[in-house]
C-alpha cells in the first residue's frame, strides 16, 4: 500500500482540529456568532451550533484527510509545474486550514439552514464562515506552537 508511507498536512490538522480543545472553541465561537446575527437565544444556538458541529465531525473525522490529500494531488502538480516548492510550506498549510474552514462550514451551514430552517442571507454566511476559518486558524497556530509528536520521546 503506497499511502502507508505519505504524510500531508491535513492528516496533521486533523488530529487538532477534531480534539477534545477545539471541538469546545468551535462551539463557542459558533454559538456566540449564531446568537449575535439571530434572534435565537444562547440554549438554541448553542444547540444549532452542537447539531452543526456533530454532523461536521463525523464526516469530517472520516473525510477530511482525504479530501486534503486528494488537494495535494491537484495543487501540488500546478506548483511543480512552475519550478515551485508546495508540499508542507506556508501555502499548503494554509490551503489545507482554508480547506478545512471550508469543509466544516459546508456541512454545518447544510445542517444550520436545511435542519433548523435559519434563513439564509449574506451577511450570516460571511460570518459564519469566518468563525469557521477562526477555528480552523486556532488549530492551525496550535500545530506549530505544539508540534505533533509521534512515537516514543
Amino acid at each position: 500500500m503506497y499511502l502507508a508511507n505519505l504524510i500531508w498536512p491535513a492528516v496533521f490538522l486533523s488530529e487538532r482540529y477534531y480534539s477534545w480543545w477545539a471541538i469546545p472553541l468551535g462551539l463557542g465561537i459558533e454559538t456566540v456568532v449564531i446568537c449575535w446575527l439571530t434572534s435565537f437565544s444562547w440554549g438554541r444556538s448553542f444547540l444549532i451550533a452542537f447539531a452543526a458541529n456533530i454532523a461536521s465531525a463525523i464526516i469530517g473525522v472520516l473525510l477530511f484527510a482525504w479530501a486534503g490529500l486528494i488537494m495535494e494531488f491537484f495543487i501540488e502538480p500546478l506548483f511543480l509545474y512552475f519550478s515551485l516548492h508546495w508540499a508542507f510550506t506556508s501555502l499548503d498549510w494554509l490551503a489545507t486550514g482554508l480547506l478545512a474552514a471550508c469543509f466544516s462550514f459546508t456541512i454545518e451551514w447544510v445542517i444550520i439552514r436545511y435542519a433548523f430552517l435559519v434563513p439564509g442571507n449574506w451577511k450570516f454566511f460571511w460570518m459564519f464562515l469566518g468563525a469557521n476559518v477562526v477555528t480552523a486558524g486556532v488549530a492551525l497556530v496550535s500545530i506549530l506552537l505544539f508540534p505533533i509528536k509521534y512515537g516514543p520521546g
